[in-house]
């Protein structure tokens, strides 16, 4: 079940409120068994909208989907701007893939200065440790010395 349930531009079946309570039962099991909704008039004016469970479910999905992508939507675009696209996993739950140029994508982490703290699902992610000259100068006898960091 989808949204699209819905067509956009057509009007609800339209019940009024003293009705609605007269024959609430089998109203339920029509909007239930329709996966549909009904707008709830009261002297002509809209006072609410009743739908099945199944569709009220999917409303809280789209809304999660949403948010997600309002709160990705401008370092994606900022990346865009740049001509690298960020992995996302916010995207591919909604199907959107877009492949990865990791040379782009540095490029693009070098220009701005962003440091990502959260992961997308809101956890805190794991400090990185940060290198100084000092840290690996300890690597090496000689400062002229290849590393090998695979050791």
């Amino acid at each position: 079940m989808t949204l699209a349930t819905f067509a956009p531009g057509e009007p609800l079946e339209r019940v009024g409120h003293r009705e609605l309570r007269d024959k609430l039962g089998p109203m339920l099991e029509k909007i239930s068994a329709s996966h549909s909704a009904v707008e709830v008039v009261n002297r002509g004016r809209s006072e609410a909208v009743v739908v099945s469970h199944d569709m009220y479910t999917v409303l809280l999905a789209s809304q999660r989907e949403l948010d997600d992508v309002r709160d990705s939507v401008a370092l994606l675009l900022a990346a865009v701007a740049a001509g690298a696209a960020v992995p996302s996993d916010t995207l591919d739950r909604l199907g959107i893939i877009i492949p990865v140029d990791l040379d782009a994508l540095q490029a693009f982490q070098a220009t701005y200065p962003v440091r990502i703290t959260h992961g997308e699902d809101g956890q805190r992610l794991g400090r990185t440790p940060v290198l100084s000259l000092e840290s690996y100068a300890d690597y090496v006898d000689e400062p002229d010395e290849f590393v090998d960091v695979d050791e």
